[in-house]
């Protein structure tokens, strides 16, 4: 039965399994006709004739109390009823059971689609397959009382004109013939047919009210310019995900069964690591737009430009509070999480490792806030930028990174200057500064930082360090070489297996593909070496300084994360003892 009704809301298979159930209905008709015609004692059985805008039940029933009443003596003396009784009972037991499948098959498959597609064409057709259910166990359970009342003056009959009978008369007129359990599934049926289409038509009132309220919402996204150029597919899960949050927080105190249905959908749409590259990619939209907007606007002020950033301060602000809404959704339905807090659920919302990256996500979209805000104000500023502030701070960067630059200065001294340096380019504020040459002065600085710091490698364990470097990043690295794409590649693909055996305490076993992998970081050092002794042009020269900027970070940041990991860590480290040597003499040929 599983395998006919798995299709129950789809039209033309639900009209399909329709005609399955006449075949059966036809069937049961057919057995009943044959049962008598199979108890004579001479000619062939009596089939029944093809019907003609009859009703099966009735037809059937009719035929089998007439031919019931044909039945002479000798007929009745010898019919072995019980064996009758069995037969019906078996085929109609059949029949039952496809339509108690039937019922509870229909509403697993309403229950199985999402909550968020639920609309008028599921509505009707749930409607409709429930009405003929319904009509169709209220035929059964009239024609189960009429069988065994026909039935029962059958067995009567027959018992009459056989000797020592009495008790089997008595039982026979106290005692239904047909299964009592037989009506008691089909009551059943029709009392979860009526409760199951009840709820969910009440659960469907509920949610359109809901939908209703929400739906004017939604106009604000068509003005969204990073949402928008997103890919349809993520656009669209974004929204699915919106108005379920949306939804969820609506009912979860008022609805919880319908809670429960919404949740359920909210996981299958995605989980937490899909949602969250999402949400990464989606961020990566808004901060490309921000850093845009900063370069074409350093030398010029508009109006336009703080409009367009009060308008990506509104598409920024509804996804924060979408990232916190999810976060908050996994915590407040994760059962384990809850015992552990006990009681203490607020207190112990960063303690969850599965909401960890969406914590991650929330802090990035409230420093995009803060940088937009830091934008908007210098918009309104206009060109009113102290620019002798900005060219006083890097000087005054220039004199700690001389004192960095002390053959014997010690990795606390070097510590306590990085904060000092990061903080002096920090107050720069390169995302909002006026004066044309600030990246290139900020690159300067920064390549001068990495070159002093390659001994006790601080830079990149410093606060404040990836904010600066983002910003920089973003303003600065809007155009890549397929060169550096290339090397970046390289060095990517090689930390990752390093990382990788590192975890899994496994360098042992892959020292032949390190030394390989090793040798190809070399190579690529060797090319980008060559490249910088090349005569190229001032510009040429600009894009190469950026390119060895980000390698040097990429790897200082590896390094870092070799520091954790102790003797697997040191060991791979000094395979690189060659990267400086390439780094410094890259750098002498571009300065």
């Amino acid at each position: 039965m599983e395998t006919e009704s798995r299709f129950l809301l789809d039209s033309e298979l639900f009209e399909d399994l329709k005609a399955y159930l006449e075949d059966k209905r036809s069937a049961l008709r057919d057995a009943l006709l044959y049962s008598i015609s199979a108890e004579k004692m001479s000619g062939p059985p009596i089939l029944a004739e093809p019907m003609v805008a009859q009703d099966t039940f009735i037809y059937a029933l009719s035929e089998f109390e007439k031919r019931a009443k044909d039945l002479d003596v000798k007929d009745l003396k010898r019919m072995d009823y019980e064996r009758l009784v069995e037969l019906l009972s078996n085929i109609l037991w059949n029949y039952v059971e496809i339509l108690e499948g039937m019922c509870k098959e229909l509403f697993e498959q309403a229950a199985s689609i999402p909550i968020d597609l639920w609309d008028q064409e599921l509505y009707d057709r749930l409607e409709s397959a429930k009405v003929f259910l319904w009509d169709k166990l209220k035929e059964v359970d009239g024609f189960l009382g009429a069988m065994d009342r026909a039935l029962k003056e059958l067995i009567l009959t027959c018992l009459n004109h056989r000797s020592f009978a009495f008790l089997k008369k008595i039982r026979a007129r106290i005692h239904k013939v047909l299964d009592p359990e037989l009506t008691r599934r089909i009551k059943k049926a029709e009392v979860g047919l009526y409760n199951a289409f009840k709820a969910f038509r009440k659960e469907y009132a509920h949610l359109k009210k809901l939908e209703s309220q929400i739906e004017t919402e939604q106009y604000k996204f068509q003005g969204y310019a990073a949402l928008n150029n997103l890919s349809i597919n993520e656009l669209r899960l974004y929204l699915r995900l919106w108005r379920l949050l949306k939804l969820w927080r609506k009912v979860k105190k008022d609805a919880p069964e319908l809670a429960k249905k919404i949740e359920k959908t909210i996981r299958q749409l995605t989980p937490p690591g899909k949602a969250s590259s999402f949400f990464k990619e989606y961020i990566k939209e808004l901060k490309d737009n921000l850093f845009d907007l900063a370069r074409r606007n350093r030398n010029a002020r508009d109006i336009g430009a703080q409009a367009r950033i009060a308008m990506w301060r509104g598409e920024l602000h509804t996804l924060g509070r979408t990232i916190s809404g999810f976060r908050d959704f996994l915590l407040e339905t994760d059962p384990k999480f809850k015992r552990k807090q006990l009681g203490l659920f607020k207190r112990g919302l960063q303690e969850s490792p599965r909401t960890h990256q969406l914590q991650l996500r929330r802090e990035e979209v409230d420093l995009i806030d803060h940088w937009l805000q830091e934008l908007f104000d210098a918009q309104e500023l206009g060109d009113s930028g102290d620019n002798d502030y900005t060219l006083a701070q890097f000087k005054r960067a220039s004199k700690i990174l001389e004192d960095m630059g002390q053959p014997l200065i010690s990795r606390a001294i070097m510590k306590n200057k990085s904060a000092d340096l990061i903080k002096v380019l920090t107050d720069i504020n390169e995302l909002t500064s006026s004066l044309p040459e600030v990246s290139q002065l900020m690159l300067e600085r920064l390549l001068r930082a990495f070159k002093v710091d390659a001994k006790h490698e601080t830079l990149t364990e410093t606060p404040g360090f990836w904010p600066l470097w983002e910003v920089h990043h973003g303003l600065s690295y809007y155009h890549k070489s397929p060169q550096h794409i290339k090397r970046m590649k390289t060095y990517k693909r090689v930390t990752q297996h390093l990382k990788k055996w590192i975890r899994e305490h496994d360098l042992n076993h892959h020292l032949q593909e390190i030394e390989h992998e090793i040798h190809d970081i070399q190579e690529s050092l060797q090319e980008f070496y060559h490249q910088s002794k090349k005569e190229i042009s001032q510009l040429e020269k600009w894009e190469l300084k950026k390119e060895l900027l980000e390698e040097r970070v990429f790897f200082s940041a590896f390094f870092s994360y070799l520091k954790d990991h102790n003797h697997e860590g040191k060991r791979i480290r000094t395979e690189f003892v060659f990267l400086e040597k390439y780094f410094n003499a890259i750098d002498e040929n571009l300065f």
